[in-house]
């Protein structure tokens, strides 16, 4: 017997069926996550170049605790994927320093150990906002040929442990300014 459309009725499933399907389901969503996982994973990594010589923190120390770095300071540039990056700095016992450009994705970040260095004082270049010269318009005398939205980041830390105040100046920056 065959219903309006020429198929065969289909009987009812049962509890145990139905069980199975909804776990078959379950298991190719799960096998679809993993993969656009990988996937995601795989865009992450650097492109391979023979010329460089790559390697993981862990194997060229040896250790896989990050605390055990000698790295200190760190100054980096074109910084996004903060979500991703500020927390694993942080859990290495980083303080982090990061400035933007204005209506920039990216930044400059300043990473210190805080357990040698603490934050004395900071500022903000924003190099289209710099005058070059005393003369001229406006526009002219901040040299503001090409908006750039460009910046520096400079700190100043303050060693821990030091009796005065010592410590170092601490500065990154976008380098391209093209000053009119």
């Amino acid at each position: 017997m065959s219903n309006t459309n020429g198929r065969q009725p289909q009987a009812a499933l049962t509890p145990e069926q139905v069980a199975v399907l909804q776990e078959q389901r379950k298991l190719k969503k799960e096998q679809n996550r993993l993969k656009a996982q990988a996937e995601e994973e795989s865009k992450r990594r650097i492109l391979p170049r023979e010329w460089l010589d790559f390697r993981d923190a862990a194997s060229s120390t040896g250790s896989t605790d990050s605390s055990n770095s000698s790295v200190k300071v760190m100054s980096w540039n074109e910084v996004d994927r903060t979500e991703r990056l500020f927390p694993v700095l942080q859990k290495a016992g980083y303080a982090l320093q990061y400035t933007t450009g204005p209506r920039k994705r990216h930044g400059c970040l300043i990473a210190y150990r805080n357990t040698t260095f603490s934050l004395f004082g900071e500022k903000k270049v924003v190099y289209d906002q710099q005058e070059v010269r005393d003369t001229g318009t406006e526009r002219a005398r901040r040299g503001s040929s090409i908006v750039t939205r460009n910046i520096a980041s400079i700190i100043a830390l303050k060693l821990v442990n030091a009796k005065d105040d010592e410590g170092f100046i601490v500065a990154t920056t976008h380098l391209f300014w093209h000053p009119a």
